[in-house]
This record gives C-alpha cells, structure tokens and sequence, in this order.
C-alpha cells in the first residue's frame, strides 16, 4: 500500500507538473522541484512535504503565523517523531506514516526504520544547523566589518567637508574682491570713454577727427546711431541677432538706461547699482582681456542680446524673407522721408511704417538694388540647377551626350552653381540683418525721445561715439553716413543703372561744409570720403552691371553695385581714437579668475570625494538592511534549471538564456531589495524586462534563505514571463 501511494503521488507529480495546495486565500501551484525538498511551501496542508519532517507541526497549528487558523481537532504524535502529529483519520488507513509503524497498530505490517530516518532527519538538521551557524558568523562578521566601514567613511567624509566649507569661504572672499575689482574697473573705463569721446566730439581736441560729433543735431545724431547699426548688422556675419548690440552695449556702459519715457543719465543709479557694473565686465570678458577686440566682435553683442531679451521696447522686429524680384523697392519716394522721419516722430507701434522708412532711406538704396537683382538672378541659377538635374535623370543617346558636352565646357557644375546661391544669399541675409538693426535702433532711440530736454544733445553726442566704438565700423562709414545724412549736402539723383556701378556715384566728389565756423566733417572723414571717391571711378563697371542675371564666376565683392562693409583696422583713424579702451584690461581681474578657477577645481574635486565616499557605503544613516544590500551589491549568481542558465546581477539585471549560449533575453533591472513581513525573508526584484509575445513584461524574484554561501539553488516560471528563483545566502541566516 505504502508503494502504491507513492507511486501514484509520483505519477501524478511527473504528469501534472505540479502541486496545487492550500493557502490562507484559496490555493497555490508549487513546482515539482519544491516537491520534498526539506522546506515547507504548503503549512495548511502539508502537500508539498510528505517524505521529510519540514512540515512538521502544521497539522496541529504548530507552524508560524497560521496558528489561529488551523483545525485544533484531535491528532496522533508519532512516539519517536515528536514533531510529527497525524489527523486520527490517517490512524489504520494502511499507510505507514510514523517510521516504527505507530500509526497502524492493527495491521502490524509497518516495518521498524525508525533508525535510518531518525539518522537522515539528524544528519539533515546537523547539516542545515552547521550551515546556518557559519552563514550567522559570516553575517556578523561582514556586517560589523560594514558598520565600521561606515563609522570611518563618516569621518573622512565630515573632515572632506570640513575642507570644503573652508574653500567655500576662500571662494567668498576672492568673488568679493572679483567684485571690487570689477566695479573700480568699470568705473576707470567708463572715465576713459568719457574722454574718448571728449575727443571725437570737442572740436577743439588735438585729433584728425575732432568734432565729428559737436555739430550733428539731435535729429542728424539720431540717424547716425541708426545707420552705425545698420552697418553694425551687415557685420555680423553668419550671427542671427534680434537687436542692435552696440547700442545696447554703449547705453549701458555710460550709464544711460533705457526707459519708456526718455534717455535718463543714470550716473548715480549706476554707481549704486555696483552689481550692473560687475555684469558689465563679465558681459565683455573673455578671461584674459575685457573689451578686447576678439570680444567685441564675437561675444560681447552676443552674449549682450541674452541679457536684455526682456526687450522692454520690443525691438526685435524679425523681417520677413519678402521676394525682392517681384516687389521691387523704388527709393524715389521715400528717400525725403527717410531723412525726415525723426523730425516728426512716428509711433513704435507702427512698425511696418517704420520697416519701409528704413529700407527706403538714399543710405539703403544700393542694398535695395543688390536685393532687386540678386533675387532674379538666384531664380535662374536655380532654374539651371533644376534643368541640369533633370537632364541627369533623362539619360540621352551618346550622340546627344557628347554634343551637350561640347556645349557645355565652359557651363559651371551643380556644386558651383550652389555655391553661387549660398553666396547670393548669405549677402542678402547681411543686408537684412542691418534693415533690422537699424529698425531696431530706430524703434530704441523714438521710445525713448517722447521728452527732449537739454541733456538730450549731450546723452545722444555720448551714445553715438560709444556706439560707434562698439560697432568697428570705419572711418569711411562715417564719411558715408554723413554724406546721406547732412542736408547741406544734396545727393545726386541718378537712374539705379549708374547706381550699380558705384553706390558712392551720388555723393563723390566729397564735399567740406561749414559747421560752427569750421570745416564739417573733420579732416581724417574728409580724407577717407576722397579715397572712396577715387576707388568709385574704377568701380563704375561693377560686376554684374552690364551683363545683368548672366551667370559669374563667384559674386565678388562689389557684385550690383554692394561692398560688404568690413571692420576697422590698425591705420584707420578712428582705430587710434578708440586704442587705449581696446587695451584696455585688467590683469588683477586675470589674475583673481585665475585663482577662482583653480579653487572652483579643488572644490569640484572635493565634492566629487564627498559623492564618492558616500556612494561607497550607499549614503548616511545605513541600517543592517542597507548593509546586506551593501555585501551583495555588484555581485552576480547563476543556476541552471532545465535547458535554460539564469543569472541576477544584484543592483544589475536579470538574465535567462540558452544553456552555453552567451547571449539571452533580459528578465528585467533590479528594483530593490525587501523583507516579507509575513515570512521574513529576504525579497529581490528585478522589473521591466523585454516584453514577452503578447504577454507582459518580463520579471524575476529572488528568495533568500539562510546558507554557509551565496548562490541560486533553483528557478522557475509559474506563470508566464513571470521568474522565480531561490537564494541561499549567509545575509539571511539572522533568526
């Protein structure tokens, strides 16, 4: 009888797979492999554990947390199994459950192996005592060793910190003396502007170009602030900007602060405001010189568009990219009232208004004119490209191949004829950008003017040497600008086919007024507008004039009549003007950033130490929990189970493959470690794994049970993509 059952319990294991037993809330599956491996997964029933004691106890509500819910009916103890009690109906059933027969005293066919189960059961529970007391000392061992740890990784950190607050308060200081340093520079420079300017402006300075500035009206200076940033923009190369940066940059540094009611000198608000000044540097600074000329060309206006995006007076105005070929711009009527517009002041709202005073000015005529053709003659080269394209798809008889290829020996390829384009239009894009800077100017400088007083010629007269020093425009600009500013001098109104040989054609010969009883303009302009006048003669056949939408070479540089301005350089007077600023620096600064930047890097790399070290016992404040965590992290186990190897990687992820393949499919990343309240063991879990065929994701859970070492003893998959796996491991043996 006792063959029979186990064999039928065999079969029935082998051919189901599996057991279903009782639990608190219905039932559970157990694998076959959990089936009488000394552990007891099924205490309601006992189902999992019939040929050793592990469930010993079950039957009469002896086992842990489930005392309350166990039948306390009557049970038979087995004499010599003092842990094994029996239901009294399994008393005489004819199954020998007690190893000396106990349990069936009326048959009397239960043989005696008392002896060589109490054996195994002792040898089995020698064993597991052994492995739990060196797992318990392995625990100890490695926990105190950890608690240590964390008391010294403490220390090092709290003295790290130490360090560190004193280099906090090292960096306090040096940013302080940064500061002063900083606001004694800015005020020395703006002194020196002053006196720059004094010098442009005073016609009674001992300069070539003294009394530039001393004659202009405020309406002359006013254009002549708009037409430096027009010239300012067509200068700033591949650089999308939203507002004219010299001005911007020269109203702040002498103190004029813009406001939606007029120009205000803000001497006493500046020197208050020392935190303007310091922002004043940096906005300049390169970290070896302050104004520099690499800056004033590359960072300064950049960086100086980012700190005043607020744009109280909304003067980035972004022109649309209109078609030129087809609404041409004629100067003829708007040129008057280009030069008239800041006799009557039109409202900031109106900003088309002011778009088309701006492009239609006589200043603006030959840009007008490059735009006009430019446009027509980017649609035919773009024609051709379309047509050789097409050609290219369209193979054609040999004949016609060589015969096209006669013909076209002396045509530009597809690469040049783009190359062409890109150029046309990165000069049209030039020509934009100075329309919007100087609307932008524009729009700045009307807000600004609802109020004149008399301290309006002297804040403008400052504003537009200032500006002028920050744009880099030359000493010929000037000489231009004035030219198509001044009234006393009247250009020539010529037909736009002489105006695109020369730009210059309606304004040469130069020409000196009276101002103020001298000559106007000064010398070194009068000088530079005669030079232009001479290169003017030999630029009356300017590329692209006679031969209009023919094809070029390359669009050189005075193509239909437009010269892209370039800036000053050394031997322009106004370079000499305006040296000792672009000199100007400060090698204290330098040095105290010099020391800041050193200090930034301890800092950083006591920051990083402090990070480190707490990374290394997983932060402040461990418990024992954090320290298991801690002795197992980075650590990897396997086990194989059927064809498949499994692998968990704890604080890594979870793995099944092929048994000897090297790669596999990811059962998920770790998400942590827990304890079950109800059991008390240890809990691992990885999450998130790839997604099984229309199934969910996969996941896999780890078990730890007490054990001499670390490692996965077996694993399973109950349900689909749904892993688990049990651990022995010395972390676990604490009860």
């Amino acid at each position: 009888a006792i063959r029979v059952r186990c064999l039928c319990y065999i079969l029935y294991c082998t051919v189901v797979g599996a057991l279903k037993c009782a639990t608190e809330n219905g039932e559970k599956v157990i694998p076959d492999t959990w089936i009488n491996d000394g552990f007891c997964d099924c205490p309601y029933d006992s189902l999992d554990e019939t040929k050793t004691e592990a469930c010993s106890g079950a039957a009469i509500g002896g086992w842990p947390g489930i005392e309350e819910k166990m039948d306390r009916s009557p049970t038979f103890q087995c004499p010599q199994q003092k842990t094994k009690n029996l239901p009294l109906s399994m008393i005489n059933d004819g199954v020998c459950d007690c190893c000396d027969g106990a349990d069936e005293p009326e048959s009397g066919a239960c043989e005696d192996i008392c002896d060589e189960i109490l054996a195994a059961e002792r040898a089995a529970h020698a064993k597991a005592v052994e492995q739990y007391n060196i797992g318990k000392q392995r625990r100890n061992r490695e926990i105190e060793d950890f608690r240590n740890l964390v008391k010294q990784t403490l220390v090092e950190i709290d003295t790290a910190e130490k360090g560190l607050d004193m280099k906090n308060q090292e960096m306090s200081k040096i940013e302080s003396e940064i500061k002063k340093e900083k606001i004694t520079y800015a005020e020395s420079r703006r002194a020196e502007t002053l006196k720059v300017i004094n010098t442009i402006a005073n016609p009674t300075a001992r300069s070539n170009i003294s009394g530039l500035l001393a004659p202009l009206s405020i309406r002359e200076l006013l254009l002549l602030i708009q037409l430096t940033c027009q010239i300012a923009g067509e200068m700033e190369g591949s650089i999308e900007k939203k507002t004219c940066g010299p001005l911007r940059l020269a109203g702040v540094e002498l103190g004029i602060l813009w406001s939606n009611e007029n120009f205000i000198d803000g001497t006493a608000d500046l020197m208050d405001d020392n935190d303007l000044l310091v922002d004043l540097v940096d906005e300049n600074s390169n970290g070896e010189r302050f104004w520099s000329r690499e800056q004033l060309n590359i960072r300064s206006r950049r960086r100086l568009d980012d700190y005043h995006d607020h744009d109280t007076f909304e003067d980035d105005y972004h022109y649309h990219d209109h078609d030129y070929g087809e609404e041409e711009i004629h100067h003829n009527n708007r040129d008057n009232v280009g030069n008239d517009f800041y006799d009557t002041i039109i409202p900031v709202e109106n900003k088309e208004n002011l778009k088309l005073i701006v492009e239609g000015s006589i200043f603006s005529r030959s840009r007008n004119n490059f735009l006009n053709h430019g446009d027509k003659l980017i649609k035919k080269i773009e024609d051709i490209i379309e047509e050789n394209k097409s050609k290219e798809k369209n193979k054609q008889t040999d004949k016609e191949a060589n015969n096209h290829d006669e013909e076209g020996k002396n045509t530009p390829s597809n690469h040049e004829l783009t190359s062409l384009v890109r150029d046309l239009k990165k000069r049209k894009s030039s020509i934009k950008r100075g329309f919007q800077y100087a609307l932008s100017a524009h729009i700045l400088l009307s807000s600004s003017l609802s109020k004149i007083d008399d301290k309006t010629q002297a804040d403008l007269t400052n504003l537009a040497a200032s500006t002028i020093m920050y744009s880099r425009i030359t000493t010929e600009h000037i000489w231009h600008m004035l030219s198509t500013i001044l009234p006393e001098i009247v250009p020539i109104d010529k037909p736009d086919d002489e105006m695109c040989g020369s730009p210059l054609a309606t304004i040469c010969p130069t020409k000196q007024i009276e101002r103020e009883g001298s000559l106007f303009p000064p010398l070194a302009v009068f000088e530079a507008g005669k030079k232009a006048c001479e290169r003017a003669v030999n630029e009356v056949n300017a590329p692209g004039c006679n031969a209009q939408y023919e094809i070029p070479s390359i669009i050189s540089d005075g193509y239909y009549g437009y010269n892209q301005p370039r800036e000053r350089e050394e031997g322009d007077p106004l370079y000499e003007v305006f040296r000792s600023l672009e000199d100007m620096f400060s090698e204290k600064i330098k040095e105290l950033e010099e020391q800041k930047k050193a200090l930034q890097t301890e800092i950083s790399s006591i920051e990083n130490n402090v990070k480190d070290l707490e990374d290394k016992v997983g932060g402040r404040g461990q418990d024992d929990g954090s320290a298991e965590f801690f002795i197992l992290k980075g650590t990897c186990h396997s086990v194989t189970a059927g064809k498949y190897d499994y692998e968990v990687c704890v604080d890594g992820k979870a793995t099944q493959k092929d048994t000897g393949a090297t790669s596999g499919t990811n059962l998920g990343k770790w998400k942590g470690m827990s304890v079950e309240k109800e059991t008390g063991k240890r809990v691992m879990k990885w999450e998130k794994g790839q997604k099984c065929w229309n199934g969910p994701e996969r996941s896999a859970t780890v078990y730890v049970t007490c054990g001499a070492e670390t490692k996965l003893v077996r694993a399973e998959e109950p349900e689909t993509c749904t892993y688990v796996l049990e651990m022995e491991s010395y972390i676990a043996c604490d009860w």
